[in-house]
Parts: structure tokens; sequence; C-alpha cells
């Protein structure tokens, strides 16, 4: 039951706001806490207790830094994440944001130590795993990257960024079945992402499976229908399924959306030619010449 001296966290903030004007830090420190303690997202208690703590690190400070991230004002992150991290050495989600900049910036190895320092602090963070992994990747480090993919999906089974990231290497290995395993998780959990579907057409392509593969190219087009790219290989699958008509029905489609394209030209070029219809081949070579005078085409004197 509430008695005399309980008061609304309005009047709270009041009392603080007061107090703290006054010079009574405590005062205002202990009623700042508890409005905090109902309300933690009440910004005015969050700005008046960060004032009376100048030099003392906030959810809110690293969450302004990802956001300054986000936005790609990388030196900016760079530059505080530094400043803070003389004051807080053991704050795994500094010396992340650190890392990331600096491999964003080209120093692969210097960005590992960081990770690296990540990951000691908070060693079954996922996103720090993945992290890390995409930094031995930089490195040429392929096993040691490997191994912390594969911790990032452990510490979070849904983790997409990391079976992407899994998922290619697969594929350089020419592991394309583990490839298609883990693409195709991957999808599941991300049915929107254009990445992701690319990346399990590509795999499906790769061990012969066209009726999949061309479904998820398909699916690719709907969310994202501009790129020559995956036009090219669906076109490209549709013959390997044996469907030639339908794969001159795709190119007729990107040289007539984009006659400007010359690649677009060029490629038409090369199905034609791989289908024997030569006198089509070097009309569209030379609709890509015209376009692009310094492309080679194979066969043909420019």
């Amino acid at each position: 039951m509430a008695t005399d001296k309980t008061v609304s966290a309005k009047e709270a903030l009041k009392i603080a706001e007061e107090a703290a004007a006054k010079g009574d830090r405590e005062k205002a420190i202990k009623y700042y806490n508890a409005v905090l303690q109902k309300y933690p997202d009440n910004e005015k208690a969050i700005a008046g207790y960060q004032k009376l703590h100048p030099n003392t690190l906030f959810r809110s400070d690293i969450d302004d830094l990802e956001k300054l991230f986000s936005e790609g004002k990388h030196k900016e992150v760079e530059v505080r994440a530094g400043m803070y991290l003389e004051r807080y050495p053991d704050v795994a989600e500094l010396w992340n944001l650190l890392g990331s900049v600096t491999l964003i910036n080209g120093n692969a190895e210097k960005a590992l130590g960081h990770f690296k320092k990540a990951a000691t602090i908070e060693p079954y963070n996922a996103d720090i795993q993945f992290n890390l992994g995409n930094a031995f990747r930089a490195t040429g480090d392929i096993k040691r990257a490997k191994i912390s993919y594969d911790q990032s999906m452990k510490f979070n089974e849904k983790h997409v960024g990391a079976m992407n990231a899994q998922g290619t290497i697969y594929m350089q290995e020419k592991q394309f079945k583990n490839a298609v395993g883990i693409f195709m998780k991957a999808a599941k959990l991300a049915p929107k992402s254009v990445g992701t579907l690319a990346n399990t057409a590509i795999a499906l392509k790769a061990i012969g499976d066209y009726n999949q593969a061309i479904n998820y190219y398909r699916r690719v087009i709907d969310f994202d229908g501009t790129p020559l790219r995956i036009f090219i290989d669906l076109a490209d699958c549709e013959l390997l399924n044996g469907n030639p008509d339908e794969a001159r029905r795709i190119f007729e489609i990107i040289t007539n959306e984009g006659p400007e394209n010359y690649m677009a030209h060029f490629q038409y070029g090369l199905f034609l030619k791989k289908i024997g219809d030569e006198a089509g081949a070097d009309e569209q070579f030379e609709k890509a010449i015209k376009l692009n005078p310094d492309l080679k085409v194979p066969g043909k004197v420019n």
C-alpha cells in the first residue's frame, strides 16, 4: 500500500532535477535511479544521470556508436571507440566496433587483434565470433575462419551471416553439397534475403539440381528484378535443364529491356553460339562491340 513517502516517477524526476540544479549530487542520483528502475528508457532521467557521471560509459553511448557505424561514419566510430577503450578496456562491444571499422579500412591483421580481444572478453558472443571469422578469412586463414563461423552458429543457430560465410567457403573448396545444405538452412531463416537466395541458387546449380536452382533464381528476381548476372545464370540453368527456348526468351527480355548493356548482348551471343545459332550470335556480338569497341569476342577481330 502506498505511503505518504511514495512519489510518482514524474515527481521523482522533478526532485532529481531540482537537486542537481542545487548541486546536491547524491540526492539527484538517488532520485534519477528511482525513475530509471521503473522506467529505464526515460530520456530525461538518462540524460540527467549521465550529466552527473561524465566519465562513465553508458549503454546509450554504445548504441550511438553502433548508429554511427550503420551510417558509415567510420572515422568517428574509430576515434570515439578508441577514447572509450582507454578508460574501459574490458568492454567487448567497443573492441568489436573498433575491429569492424579497422577491417573496413583494409587493415585485416590489426582488425583481427581487436576481434580477438573482444572474443576473449565475450567468448560466447555469436556476432563477435562471426566478425572474428571474417578477419581470419581476410588474412587468409581459412581454417580458423571456418572454426569461428562454426562457433558463431553454435552460439546462435539462426546466424544467417555465419551460414552464408561458411557456405561461400564450401563453394570455394568445391564442397557443393555442404554449401547447398547450409545455404538452404539460411534461406529458410531469411526467405527475403536476395544474397542468401542467390547463394542457394548458385550452389544448387553447382550440384546439377537445376529445377530447384531455377526456383531460387526466380525468387531472387521477384525481390530484385535487375541483376544481369542472375538472369544469365537463370538462362544457363534453363539450357542445362533442357529448355533452350526458355533460355532464349530470358535473353530476349534482358537485351530488350537493356539495349545499351553491351554485356547482355555479349552473353546472349555466347548462348546463341553454344546452341549453334552462329548468325544470331554474330548479330549480338556486333551490337556488343558497337557499344563497347574494346570488348574482346572469341573468334572475332574488332
